[in-house]
């Protein structure tokens, strides 16, 4: 059976971060508008995604599943959102350092058990 994961098309680092200030902004108003969060954070497919993903998760126990950005804001409320948010904007920074430094991944760590390349470049 095949995968029902949702890949989301390329969003760039910049770009995520961008919605991202934008939803941790409407968060903090003292008068939340979860409509206004939810389309905001709808233009952003990975934020989508990982909102959707949040609300699904074991941890708040729904028993229906979220299939909606909409209905994902309304289930985690101001608080959980700026958490998803901070921790998007954590990754984000660590993309953009990556892309500035020509980086595409960061490098493989060592793992024991496993062949290491031979730093002097010999096979």
């Amino acid at each position: 059976m095949p995968s029902r994961e949702i890949h989301p098309p390329h969003e760039s680092p910049w770009e995520l971060a961008a919605r991202c200030r934008e939803v941790s902004r409407l968060s903090d108003d003292s008068e939340v508008d979860l409509q206004q969060i939810a389309r905001c954070a709808q233009e952003s497919p990975v934020l989508a995604q990982r909102l959707i993903r949040r609300a699904n998760s074991a941890s708040l126990g729904l028993r229906n599943r979220v299939s909606e950005v909409g209905q994902a804001v309304t289930v985690l409320g101001a608080d959980r959102i700026r958490s998803v948010v901070e921790q998007l904007l954590q990754e984000t920074a660590r993309l953009q350092r990556l892309s500035q430094a020509g980086l595409t991944a960061p490098p493989p760590q060592a793992q024991p058990g496993l062949p290491q390349p031979d730093p002097s470049g010999a096979s």
